[in-house]
């Protein structure tokens, strides 16, 4: 069937919606969510917002290609554009402990020889020593807890947040508390956005590894 060729117009639903984008990409593949587009070209690849993206050779929608809608001529309306709207975006990868001023709740709390979470005592934290880093994360000279709970396998001499809910040390990185699987690389681990971070090998959503094969 011959290509139809349509000129969208995508209209915003309210103009107070925030155009998020839902795509990111590393140098071999694209992404929606943690899905691979494997049909989408990296070169021409742009995120429209709104669940929108184009190539091209396709217009994306979700994550889903378009039938018969011809990327050369399709755009948003940009009556319906909000302005610097990447500025204002929250973060919805932040924990539970922000609000939507980014603004933490803290729930540590210790003594001059304890250290509590929500009431709870932490038996092994060095009160001493002890310090919130954010999000959840706090650290002593010893240990690091996300939430209360240690976190194993974390060196907190160089224990860092990066965003998003992940952090990395100097041998591995974490999402959440949890430490990653297959990091080929803590130093070169980076947050992509959008709940997406990559170590410059492996791109992991949401704190999964996300499989290209």
């Amino acid at each position: 069937m011959k290509k139809t060729i349509l000129t969208a117009i995508i209209l915003a639903m309210s103009i107070t919606a925030f155009a998020q984008h839902d795509y990111t990409h590393d140098d071999n593949h694209v992404y929606y969510h943690g899905m691979v587009l494997r049909h989408a070209n990296i070169e021409t690849f742009q995120d429209l917002g709104y669940g929108y993206a184009k190539d091209s050779r396709h217009v994306y929608q979700n994550g889903n290609i378009l039938e018969y809608v011809d990327p050369n001529s399709f755009r948003i309306d940009s009556r319906y554009r909000i302005s610097n709207a990447d500025d204002i975006i929250y973060n919805r990868d932040d924990n539970e402990d922000y609000d939507n001023n980014r603004c933490e709740t803290s729930r540590y709390h210790k003594t001059n020889f304890d250290v509590f979470y929500n009431g709870k005592k932490l038996d092994d934290a060095s009160a001493s020593t002890f310090k919130e880093i954010g999000r959840g994360y706090a650290k002593d000279a010893f240990n690091v807890y996300y939430r209360g709970n240690k976190v194993e396998d974390a060196t907190a001499s160089s224990f860092q947040i990066i965003e998003g809910g992940y952090a990395k040390d100097a041998f591995n990185a974490y999402y959440r508390g949890k430490k990653l699987p297959d990091v080929s690389s803590a130093n070169n681990f980076k947050y992509q956005g959008n709940g997406y971070a990559s170590d410059g090998f492996n791109m992991y959503y949401h704190g999964k590894k996300i499989d290209n094969q």
